[in-house]
């Protein structure tokens, strides 16, 4: 009796097992398609935010409220920058430790 449960467990893991590593790449694919998606746009966002700022600045006429207003959109613009990098770099190594 103990030996055919063993039988029938090995013959429910052969057969889940497969099906559960092409789940699994269809989930690591996805994950990395959003996460190029959310970098690409929020890295768009931040460089535009940039331009904007830089905008702002050449046209303050010397007021010293707008330069700082632009210089505190650039600085949380770049503070973005670096967070959509550091995440997309989280990604790529979690997806290297899964997908091994």
């Amino acid at each position: 009796m103990n030996n055919k449960i063993k039988g029938l467990s090995l013959l429910a893991v052969a057969t889940v097992l497969p099906s559960t590593i092409v789940l699994a790449d269809a989930v690591t694919n996805t994950i990395s398609n959003i996460v190029t998606w959310i970098s690409t746009v929020g890295g768009a966002l931040a460089v535009l935010a940039i331009v904007i700022a830089g905008v702002m600045m050449v046209a303050s006429q010397d007021n010293a409220d707008n330069v700082k207003n632009a210089r505190d959109i650039i600085k949380w613009a770049m503070i973005g920058l670096v967070i959509i990098l550091m995440a997309n770099a989280l990604a790529n190594i979690v997806n290297s430790l899964v997908a091994k």
